[in-house]
């Protein structure tokens, strides 16, 4: 059972990003938990270079996580922490409903300030460097994106845009509509949801207003039109492609904490059962081991080396992520 969840680094690099149109890699579910393993343990506001692997073997898993440089008493105590919540979460009499608000809520502890960055970029209107954008807003530019979209012929069908056009109009023939008024609605929690993340400072009230800023993304992200965003489908958008692609860009950064929770408990779940067993699991509850975290930098500074030493043309974790690349290591979506 080596390997249930892939092993190979998944690079969190979101420092000095070049100023290109921006996209997402593809994933699959294995993938977002990984990747939201390294959102974890990311250290500033700002982002870094952060790669993570699980290694699952009969009786143990081990989460391998490199940091930029040694890591530091901070990213051990994160570590525990996480560990310590995990065991939480995989405690008897815990309902699966409460599992994902767990996790959300230890994200939260953790990344407040880097989800408030995140939140400030995608309620900017110049960080788009649109002309629409700058001129109508980033809800006018959307509405006439929308319009766009539908005059070539297309139609919003999603199930939770048929839900919020029958709430907003009374029937499900709304469903474009319906979609500009969750983003409208979007644009006004998050700039809520900045605003409690820097005058406040309890917990409970910032998991609330980022759960309605997660529940508009929800509606967002599995819509027909940010569907047709994901696979690039051009037509449908032509000029406003490039603006539509930012947007769900930086909308998918704020939507990861939350699916990254829910497939943590849908799938990971399962494999940690199916890894550790019944008599496993219960031995990590009660602080037995089972899982660990191993730092992929903390070694011993006096290991004798038999090699020269290798420099890198780039940094290392660019390096690795390009021979992984070059030899088809990574998995096949």
């Amino acid at each position: 059972m080596k390997g249930a969840l892939p092993s190979n680094m998944r690079l969190l690099a979101l420092l000095n990003r070049p100023d290109v149109v921006p996209h997402r890699q593809n994933t699959t579910k294995t993938s977002i938990i990984v990747d939201w393993l390294a959102l974890y343990f990311a250290r500033r506001a700002e982002g870094g270079a952060i790669a993570t692997a699980v290694q699952c073997e009969p009786g143990e898993i081990i989460l391998h996580v490199a940091v930029d440089g040694s890591p530091t008493d901070d990213d051990r105590e994160a570590g525990a922490y996480l560990l310590s919540t995990l065991r939480a979460v995989f405690a008897q009499g815990i309902v699966d409903h409460d599992r994902p608000l767990i996790l959300r809520r230890l994200m939260i502890q953790k990344t407040a300030p880097r989800i408030r960055r995140k939140l400030q970029r995608l309620v900017t209107a110049p960080e788009y460097r649109d002309e629409r954008a700058s001129s109508l807003g980033l809800c006018g530019a959307f509405d006439q994106a929308l319009q766009f979209w539908e005059s070539r012929g297309r139609k919003e069908t999603s199930l939770r845009c048929l839900e919020v056009s029958e709430e907003l109009h009374g029937d499900q023939e709304h469903g474009t509509a319906a979609l500009g008024a969750i983003f409208s609605r979007l644009m006004e929690r998050s700039q809520e949801a900045i605003l409690v993340l820097d005058s406040e400072t309890n917990i409970d009230r910032w998991l609330t207003v980022l759960d309605e800023v997660w529940d508009c993304l929800d509606i967002l992200q599995t819509s027909d039109v940010f569907r047709n965003i994901e696979i690039n489908y051009v037509l449908p958008f032509m000029g406003y492609l490039s603006f539509m692609k930012k947007l769900h860009f930086r909308m998918w950064h704020i939507y990861f904490y939350t699916i990254g929770a829910e497939c943590f408990v849908s799938d990971g779940i399962p494999i940690f059962h199916q890894t550790l067993g019944d008599d496993g699991i219960d031995r990590f509850v009660h602080g037995h081991g089972g899982v660990s975290i191993r730092w992929v930098n903390d070694l011993p500074s006096s290991l004798p080396s038999t090699c020269p030493p290798f420099h890198f043309p780039t940094t290392p974790s660019a390096h690795y992520d390009a021979f992984i690349e070059s030899y088809a290591l990574r998995t096949q979506f």
